[in-house]
């Protein structure tokens, strides 16, 4: 869970629309990111209430009360807890870790990757067997234990890739979301890379890392006799494997992999515009409304309708879980 969030592609567009109104003698869109960063960075702006902005509220009525901010500090569904810049710590690590993420790793990490799946196929039935001891309640503090340290790793790594494009960690914490810890960095600065495939190696680098973990740990557990090691093990293959791909790879929910796929389609707002898309088309189908010409045409515009259509169909089965 970094920084990244649906605001920066805002601001990217926004940029856009102002150098198509100040014409030849305008910033071009990279420096305009550029100044927008470093305002950011010293406090001389920040990000507008999306919501209000939509509604067209004034900055009186967008602004919160003293009180709406305490309460939102003390929401004990959703605690946020900051923790200072990790920028020192960070620079310190790149020595010793940045390797993780070089080319010739990568090779390395796929054939990892690909020996695990093997070797998690041919001992499935053992592996399977030993999951029902994963679930137990009595196992939840080993899993809660191995989900921390994960995450913590996940968000060290979206820190050191975008330290190593040139980027900024503004603040690390983590967040008790309906009383279950997540970490965080605020690796938002890297909207502002001038190269998407940057944008995408700083997204991917937690999921990147989870997964090199998870396979390393399927290695050592097909060789291990200690049932405690297995034990332990376990407990890190399925939160570093399992959970990584339902939740921080899937693109239908607005983590890691869906601002993956919105840099690789080139989308900025992938939701939001989907949404839009999916209720024209419906107000046009069931209610026979007519408007405005459609924004978006030809493929892009089936992409948007297609993710719209998966993202609600996924919104609608999460709650009925």
């Amino acid at each position: 869970m970094h920084g990244t969030c649906e605001r920066p592609h805002q601001l990217r567009t926004s940029a856009g629309r102002d150098i198509a109104k100040l014409g030849s003698g305008s910033l071009n869109q990279f420096q305009a990111m550029t100044v927008y960063s470093w305002w950011l960075d010293n406090g001389l702006a920040s990000f507008s209430d999306a919501d209000a902005a939509a509604s067209g509220a004034t900055s009186a009525v967008r602004s919160s009360s003293s009180s709406d901010r305490w309460w939102k500090k003390l929401n004990p569904l959703w605690l946020k807890v900051p923790l200072g810049r990790p920028e020192g710590l960070l620079k310190a690590l790149q020595p010793a870790f940045g390797w993780i993420f070089s080319p010739p790793t990568f090779v390395l990490w796929s054939i990892l990757v690909i020996a695990a799946m093997i070797v998690m196929s041919n001992n499935w039935s053992g592996f399977w067997s030993d999951s029902a001891n994963v679930i137990a309640q009595e196992n939840w503090v080993w899993l809660l234990a191995a989900w921390i340290g994960l995450k913590c790793v996940h968000e060290t790594a979206h820190g050191l890739i975008c330290l190593r494009y040139g980027g900024n960690i503004r603040e690390t914490g983590f967040v008790l979301a309906v009383f279950t810890p997540l970490a965080y960095v605020d690796a938002s600065s890297s909207w502002a890379f001038r190269l998407r495939w940057h944008r995408i190696h700083t997204a991917a680098a937690g999921i990147y890392v989870e997964l090199l973990i998870s396979s390393v740990a399927m290695l050592v557990w097909s060789r291990s006799d200690s049932a405690l090691i297995r034990h332990v093990l376990q407990n890190v293959i399925i939160m570093a494997s399992v959970s990584t791909l339902v939740f921080n790879l899937n693109p239908l929910m607005k983590f890691d992999g869906y601002y993956i796929l919105s840099d690789l389609l080139q989308i900025p707002n992938l939701m939001t515009q989907s949404t839009q898309t999916v209720q024209d088309i419906a107000r046009r189908l069931i209610f026979c409304e007519s408007s405005s010409a459609p924004t978006t045409i030809g493929r892009e515009r089936i992409v948007l309708m297609t993710f719209g259509v998966l993202a609600t169909i996924w919104r609608i089965t999460d709650l009925t879980h």
